[in-house]
């Protein structure tokens, strides 16, 4: 084996590992699957969270006592506050654009997106989880792009087996990311989706590069292992 190679089994293997240990949230598993849970890190009282194009009959229970289906919450207090989102379908057009309080976020299974931006911006954000029953990242036509763009404080993020398509720059700035594995299902990625990602190594369970994904899907060619096997699409599975 060459030098070269070595090298790059000891990269995949190290940063495996640290997938495994940090991709699974410690939220993720102690929600509801049908319920979308958010983390707000509160550090200024009366911060208020606005957020937007979440469908109909949602109800919020924002995590303070307060339950109704406003979009719009202030916290009177600073703490870390539990958000649970009931009855959401769909996140639309940037429903969490420039949240800088949201830390963490499981998206709960059935969801679907519409249009872009819905989490653009995130500052804080550092991980997603997104359950079983999503297809895509973003909406899958060439009009939809940065889903997590600039959410330069994500280092963790759990992929469902379900996933088929990730539009255009769907973590282009995520500086902070290192890991991701993309689901041996997905047939479709746009331009540009780990664009400006430095640190980022990408696990492909697919043994190739398909013929749906874009020809600069990995615009800053980012370390990328193929034929990465079953990890970590579901909780302990490898």
């Amino acid at each position: 084996m060459s030098r070269a190679n070595k090298e790059n089994l000891v990269r995949y293997t190290q940063n495996l590992k640290k997938y495994i240990t940090t991709c699974i949230s410690p939220l993720h598993g102690a929600v509801e699957k049908r319920v979308t849970t958010a983390i707000f890190d509160i550090t200024t009282a009366n911060t208020t969270i606005t957020l937007k194009n979440l469908g109909d009959n949602v109800s919020i229970d924002w995590g303070d006592g307060t339950t109704n289906s406003s979009m719009n919450h202030t916290y009177t207090t600073t703490g870390t506050f539990t958000c649970k989102i009931y009855n959401l379908r769909v996140i639309g057009k940037e429903a969490f654009r420039e949240c800088t309080a949201l830390v963490s976020i499981v998206i709960g299974t059935g969801i679907t997106w519409e249009n872009h931006r819905q989490f653009y911006g995130c500052t804080s954000l550092k991980s997603v989880v997104i359950e079983e029953g999503a297809t895509s990242i973003g909406y899958a036509d060439d009009t939809s792009r940065q889903t997590f763009q600039n959410c330069t404080s994500l280092t963790s993020v759990k992929l469902p087996k379900s996933l088929t398509a990730i539009c255009n720059s769907a973590f282009k700035g995520c500086t902070a990311l290192t890991s991701i594995v993309i689901p041996r299902n997905v047939t479709e990625i746009g331009a540009g989706a780990f664009h400006d990602c430095p640190k980022l190594s990408i696990f492909c369970q697919a043994k190739s590069k398909l013929d749906g994904w874009d020809s600069i899907w990995n615009s800053s060619n980012c370390f990328t292992v193929w034929d990465a096997g079953n990890i970590i699409v579901d909780d302990g599975e490898l």
